[in-house]
């Protein structure tokens, strides 16, 4: 589906809450849609997926890796408790190496991440201009808000 979109610049993906987003789902879809060209800025939710664990994340590395043009990553895996500390380092290692990247939110409450990894990852990801890692999970949702207003939200806009 996403091949015929060669000029694609943004996306949000919202499969929130969805048991059947599993690796092999994770890496298929990020390698289509990173593979762009034109890739400025990718929104995915994947709040409460329970088919996503650390290895999953790992798997995720090397299609970021060559979203050389990405600026902007938002990225929500609260309440994915099969996470911890290692598979979000290796998106955070990742996501500094890209040359323009300019805003990172990275949400990762209800996970296993630990506390010296999540300093860890405040540390790698130093120098990036615009930064939000968050352990929250209950706010946005008891506001009412969407992914959408999530993310301008967390950007100021």
């Amino acid at each position: 589906a996403f091949a015929t979109m060669s000029a694609l610049e943004e996306l949000f993906l919202n499969v929130r809450g969805s048991a059947e987003v599993y690796e092999s789902c994770l890496v298929t879809l990020c390698s289509a849609l990173l593979a762009k060209e034109h890739m400025r800025s990718l929104h995915l939710n994947f709040h409460g997926c329970s088919g996503i664990a650390t290895q999953s994340l790992f798997s995720f590395k090397d299609p970021l890796r060559s979203a050389m043009k990405l600026e902007t990553i938002f990225l929500d895996f609260s309440e994915c408790t099969q996470i911890h500390d290692k598979g979000f380092q290796e998106i955070c290692t990742c996501a500094k190496a890209l040359p323009g990247l300019k805003r990172f939110v990275l949400h990762i409450g209800g996970t296993q991440i630990s506390n010296v990894g999540l300093a860890d990852l405040e540390q790698t990801m130093k120098g990036v201009p615009d930064v939000k890692i968050s352990r929250a999970v209950k706010w946005a949702m008891s506001q009412g808000l969407t992914f959408k207003e999530k993310d301008t939200a967390a950007f100021g806009r």
